[in-house]
């Protein structure tokens, strides 16, 4: 679920624009973690585009190929009835 939210967010060009550097490298590992390494490569270009750092970002995927873990596995989690998130930060 957490996917969709990264993807529909780096899909607004102006959000993309200032979040890029902070936000990327969680949807690439996402991405890759399920399997859509096409996906990541095309957002890595979409990322540079305008910039010029396609390759700084086509590298992050790449590295999280290689490595393949789920360093940003988002989880989605019931806290129970009552509670926020910030109750537990």
């Amino acid at each position: 679920m957490a996917l969709v939210h990264l993807e529909r967010a780096f899909l607004d060009g102006d959000f993309r624009r200032i979040y890029a550097m902070s936000l990327f490298h969680a949807l690439a590992a996402e991405l890759v973690w399920v399997g859509r390494l096409h996906d990541a490569r095309r957002y890595a270009r979409m990322a540079g585009e305008g910039n010029g750092r396609t390759p700084y970002f086509l590298q992050l995927v790449e590295a999280q190929r290689e490595t393949n873990t789920p360093r940003f596995h988002f989880e989605e989690k019931s806290l129970g009835p009552n509670v926020g998130v910030c109750d537990h930060l």
